[in-house]
């Protein structure tokens, strides 16, 4: 569409094609425009870890990565990062602004063992965050170690197992009845134990080899102590923020504590020796017996 104008009021124009002009006839031009432009909000392209991840570590690395089609205000991306309490909603750790790498660690001393949290992510361009960020959850449970985590003897008694592929066996060497928790020595053999220091030599597990150990290092939010059972499974226990207390990885009830914290008129059903490393730990297994002429 056009329009014929004239600028002096001469009748050249016919009226169908915008009449002569009236008034001031100098030509101008007029334009309308804004002087902010409209932005379009980044997007989030990938997220790590994924959804019902199970976390081995209490200061997981969190990776994200977002697109911005229209790369303005900034050329480049800014991320923020938060994890919530997945029973609360309340939030635990985050950036305290936006950063600009999309590789983020939870701070120590934020995350406890065995609990559920979730965390998002937001793409920053400078003028809009990134819309409806994505819930992922996680679980921090105790890593437990990779064989000795998993012995035990075979539920048909001894003899071959055909899930596990190991070989078992178990023999009682002495018995004395009493009271309380049994007074005698039961050995346990499994074929996939690759330890071979044990009392009984390679493969054989016992009360006597109970012990707790360090385990993974804690310079990483994984410090950990495991416990030696008498049938020869290491069960690892999360030391949780604050350095007091240890948590026990999934379907397990037994507790770790400082032998310190036992009360003096109770004795652990079985009480273990400090290790090298100053773990002077109790391990409270089904019960606790009460010292004999406590009150």
């Amino acid at each position: 569409m056009w329009k014929q104008f004239d600028s002096y009021n001469d009748s050249n124009v016919a009226s169908s094609q915008g009449s002569d002009c009236t008034g001031d006839c100098r030509p101008y031009l007029q334009l309308t425009y804004s002087t902010t432009a409209s932005d379009i909000a980044p997007q989030i392209s990938s997220q790590f870890p994924p959804d019902n991840y199970n976390s081995p570590t209490l200061t997981p690395e969190l990776i994200a990565s977002g697109t911005d089609p229209d790369q303005w205000p900034d050329a480049s991306l800014q991320y923020v990062f938060t994890v919530y309490n997945a029973s609360t909603s309340a939030p635990v750790a985050s950036t305290p602004s936006p950063v600009s790498s999309g590789d983020w660690t939870v701070p120590a001393g934020a995350l406890a063992w065995g609990q559920t949290y979730y965390w998002t992510v937001q793409a920053y361009d400078g003028a809009d965050y990134s819309p409806d960020p994505q819930w992922n959850y996680f679980t921090t449970a105790v890593p437990q170690p990779l064989v000795t985590s998993q012995l035990s003897q075979n539920p048909a008694g001894a003899g071959f197992g055909t899930e596990s592929g190991n070989w078992t066996t178990s023999a009682t060497d002495a018995q004395v009845p009493t009271v309380g928790p049994a007074l005698e020595i039961t050995r346990d053999y499994n074929s996939t134990d690759p330890r071979i220091s044990g009392a009984f030599g390679a493969g054989w597990s016992s009360v006597l080899d109970m012990k707790v150990g360090p385990g993974q290092d804690g310079d990483s939010g994984t410090d950990t102590e495991v416990v030696t059972y008498p049938d020869g499974e290491d069960v690892a226990f999360g030391l949780d923020p604050g350095g007091t207390t240890y948590s026990a990885p999934p379907g397990r009830y037994s507790t770790l504590a400082p032998a310190s914290a036992v009360p003096a008129n109770d004795v652990a059903a079985n009480e273990l020796a400090s290790h090298p490393q100053g773990c002077n730990c109790a391990v409270h297994l089904a019960y606790r017996k009460k010292a004999v002429g406590a009150g």
